[in-house]
């Protein structure tokens, strides 16, 4: 219905669309912001990513789950935001997609698939996902004025260093 909005740093591969007239579940965003995040806490747990990666012969495009296994946390030369370095296969497709984190109390997702990481020529299929942090996801949607009500207590500004908060705080 609207959109896209951009993340407010052009350098960060991060938009938001509005969508009317569907009715899907919301996936609430993790609180682990860019200088909280524990390293050790998320290596060798299990995720889920979910897209639209192209599948030969299918008539019509399909949501598709993969769990994947988070073996690093980079901070890449091409971006600001720590990555999650993710085990599965990567396929075009999966890119602006959750990845959910399930714990024993819930499932959040901990942010937003942004690209393949491969070597030379290399096909996607032959190297890591790269999962952006969901500070950035923040954001953007705050930036927007599209920063869901239920989320909007976690994040009371964190990360806007200067910018006016929601609330007009």
């Amino acid at each position: 219905a609207r959109g896209p909005y951009f993340h407010p740093d052009a350098k960060v591969d991060v938009a938001a669309i509005v969508v009317d007239g569907i009715a899907c579940p919301s996936i609430m965003l993790g609180q682990h912001w860019d200088d909280w995040l524990d390293d050790e806490a998320f290596i060798l747990r299990e995720v889920v990513v979910m897209g639209f990666p192209r599948i030969p012969l299918s008539t019509k495009p399909l949501l598709v789950a993969a769990r994947a296994e988070i073996n690093a946390i980079a901070d890449l030369y091409t971006g600001a935001h720590p990555r999650f370095i993710l085990s599965s296969t990567a396929r075009g497709g999966f890119s602006g997609g959750p990845c959910i984190l399930q714990t024993d109390a819930d499932a959040f997702s901990i942010g937003l698939v942004t690209e393949s990481l491969v070597s030379g020529d290399a096909g996607p299929e032959s190297g890591f996902f790269s999962v952006i942090n969901v500070e950035p996801l923040f954001i953007c949607l705050e930036e927007h004025s599209l920063l869901p009500a239920c989320q909007r207590a976690d994040w009371e500004g964190f990360g806007l260093p200067g910018r006016k908060r929601l609330g007009g705080a």
